[in-house]
């Protein structure tokens, strides 16, 4: 209505006093825009999340990189990067090279960050699948990619296999992670210990691509969300988190990791040098055995894992007092659940938003902040004007 008032008056005054209100409206606008952060400019390091596990194991070698929740098993950094190093060669000699799309399909395991990293020194294209996936889902998905190469978990096989066949790919590119071994497929562990030469990696630009992930936040099938520079703003968005949040020694692995938002949190704890205790699915048992033996400060989950800690009767048999908050993300909380997990367990809760498109973290809170940024914004914000439109937003209201 303000709006429409403003153009009545302007198509009504003579051309000089719309060009004088123009400027003016102009002048206003630039006084109002002002929002800025509280914290320093950031540093974004020139390099892919390679190049920083490289660092990780110069300088901290004989630190655990990733914990298995279930075994107990542990990949220092030193292990991480070598063994990298080594999958990348034997791939290379597969033929994988700088471009080529592979897909990965597994659950969450201490070998999936091998494989990533594997994947980033080459240049190649890593895009992560659901492993929940049917058959005719991966292969959608293997050819929307154009992928050539799969690795997949070992009880993943069949589909792997049935996927493959459907859109060409051949047999000798399936390769299979786990602890079981699979007839007629190499294993990940074994091309890690395949002997080889020395491999002289070249450096991949931070501007490329290494990273295809699909969203289902539209309808219809899963989508390919290829965006220009994903290697330097995945590392991007872990330096921007690392700011706000000290995963301290130990961080959580149940999000899966084909998801954007759980892949960048394990970018982010290579970057901090922390140990991120891996699970492959949510199991009540496995999921309060992690957060009270390991000491996890931060836990990243999802809203229905929230529900749980707020009302299942198991949470009180562990300790988990080391945890000082959740962080909630890919979809929202409501405030019902937020605040029984508040009164229950006297943590800190935290809601991120993010989405594939943005490499994914939007909205992320400081760990001295307990609820939405949105709380933090002062009072009668004013956005940028859009050029050629002249319309001012009331106090507390927000335009959309």
């Amino acid at each position: 209505m303000l709006a429409r008032r403003f153009a009545t008056a302007v198509s009504s005054a003579p051309l000089h006093r719309v060009a004088a209100r123009r400027a003016l409206a102009t002048a206003a606008a630039a006084e109002r825009i002002v929002f800025t952060s509280p914290h320093t400019s950031l540093d974004i390091p020139d390099k892919t999340i390679w190049e920083i596990a490289h660092e990780r194991a110069t300088d901290s070698g004989d630190r655990n990189a990733f914990i298995c929740g279930l075994e107990h098993t542990k990949l220092t950094f030193a292990e991480l990067h070598e063994s990298a190093g080594r999958l990348a060669l034997a791939l290379a000699q597969d033929g994988v090279r700088k471009g080529d799309a592979v897909m990965v399909h597994s659950f969450n395991t201490i070998e999936y960050p091998i494989v990533v990293l594997a994947l980033t020194a080459l240049g190649a294209v890593c895009s992560p699948s659901p492993p929940m996936f049917l058959a005719t889902e991966l292969a959608r998905q293997a050819k929307a990619a154009n992928a050539n190469y799969i690795i997949t978990h070992a009880d993943l096989k069949d589909v792997a296999i049935e996927a493959a066949d459907k859109v060409g790919i051949q047999r000798k590119h399936i390769y299979t992670v786990g602890a079981t071994s699979v007839p007629n497929l190499k294993s990940v562990n074994e091309l890690i210990q395949r002997e080889m030469g020395a491999f002289d990696f070249e450096k991949i630009d931070p501007d490329s691509n290494v990273l295809l992930p699909f969203s289902s936040g539209t309808t219809g099938a899963p989508k390919a969300r290829a965006a220009p520079s994903l290697a330097r703003n995945m590392v991007a968005n872990a330096v921007q988190v690392h700011h706000v949040q000290d995963l301290g020694d130990h961080s959580l692995g149940l999000l899966p990791f084909y998801h954007i938002y759980a892949m960048m949190l394990m970018h982010l704890s290579i970057y901090q040098g922390a140990a991120k205790v891996v699970l492959p699915r949510f199991e009540p048992h496995t999921f309060l055995n992690a957060l009270s033996t390991y000491k996890i400060r931060a836990a990243h989950v999802a809203p229905p894992i929230a529900l749980f800690l707020a009302n299942h009767p198991m949470v009180k048999d562990y300790d988990i007092s080391a945890t000082e908050f959740l962080v909630s993300g890919g979809a929202p909380m409501g405030k019902e659940v937020e605040n029984l997990v508040k009164a229950r367990l006297g943590v800190g809760v935290k809601q991120a938003y993010g989405m594939t498109e943005a490499s994914p973290a939007v909205n992320y809170t400081e760990d001295a902040f307990h609820k939405p940024f949105i709380d933090a914004i002062p009072k009668s914000p004013t956005g940028k004007i859009l050029r050629r439109q002249l319309q001012e937003i009331e106090n507390n209201k927000f335009a959309s």
